[in-house]
């Protein structure tokens, strides 16, 4: 016996690390599903899902992953894709925003009864736009949520005909993709790209979830981004106030001439000093007919 006592000790110190191991590997999985910010299928609202199936996600992240936006006050989490399943265009309706493993905060289903209001964009999005595919944007209010998705099968004569048109109302966004679009194009698919949170409404997870290194990185982005957030809040305010009262999709484009006319002019920020130059030329921007600078 005392030959085979190494041996017995060594099997159960082996069978104490592979269990210490596992049970490691579920603390981390539960640690990260809570943290998890997720595209989950959830047909009829769930209505319609089986309870002993698999729960079918779309896309998901960790929130402390995210990074404040070009916007500052946004908080933006990208997402990536899940296993293989395709969200076609046609399932819209049944997806939904969760967290923590799958509680709801957001739901794309626009019939769904006292429902928040979603509006949807088709802003430009230089990145993400294609020859076969548009991005769009979902406002969920009132918690002032932000999805953007990509629309895959979708060309762009079609879609850009529809920002020209001027006519597609914010409110009937989904409505429109789900039975207007999808059956134009049955094989039209989405991709999940990211959700973003407004700053104010998410201290306590900012405060809570992000270590302090990733925090102080974060805050220092956030900085540095300021001023050229303020710089385009203004520009926007003051086209507006002019008169330009064009949908996002089409207001966006010519926003973005006029920061770069801006920036051509070492111009990145709005104070005081510079205010009368930047009015004056959105003011010759405006009186050209928008017709560029």
């Amino acid at each position: 016996m005392s030959d085979l006592l190494p041996l017995v000790v060594a099997a159960l110190n082996d069978k104490v690390a592979a269990e210490s191991q596992e049970e490691l590997t579920k603390l981390r999985k539960g640690l990260e599903l809570s943290q998890s910010i997720e595209i989950i299928r959830a047909a009829n609202n769930g209505k319609d899902e089986d309870e002993d199936e698999n729960t079918i996600v779309y896309a998901s992240t960790q929130f402390q992953d995210g990074e404040y936006a070009y916007n500052p006050n946004l908080w933006q989490v990208n997402l990536e894709p899940c296993g293989s399943t395709t969200c076609r265009l046609t399932n819209l309706r049944n997806c939904q925003i969760c967290v923590g493993g799958g509680f709801p905060i957001a739901s794309l289903d626009d019939e769904m009864p006292n429902s928040p209001p979603c509006d949807g964009f088709l802003d430009q999005d230089l990145v993400n736009d294609g020859d076969n595919s548009k991005a769009v944007s979902f406002c969920f209010s009132p918690n002032s949520l932000w999805l953007i998705i990509v629309i895959h099968g979708w060309p762009r004569e079609d879609w850009e005909q529809i920002i020209q048109a001027n006519t597609l109302a914010p409110e009937d966004s989904i409505r429109f993709l789900v039975e207007t679009l999808a059956p134009k194009y049955p094989e039209a698919s989405v991709e999940f790209k990211s959700v973003s949170f407004v700053v104010p409404t998410i201290h306590g997870a900012l405060k809570r979830l992000l270590p302090p290194k990733r925090k102080e990185l974060a805050r220092a982005d956030r900085d540095s981004k300021e001023d050229y957030s303020s710089l385009v809040y203004n520009v926007t305010m003051t086209m507006r106030n002019q008169g330009n009262q064009n949908s996002s999709a089409l207001f966006i484009p010519q926003m973005n001439e006029v920061i770069e006319s801006l920036e051509e002019l070492g111009i990145r920020e709005w104070n005081r000093s510079n205010e009368e130059l930047i009015t004056g030329l959105v003011t010759l921007y405006e009186n050209a007919g928008q017709e560029g600078l």
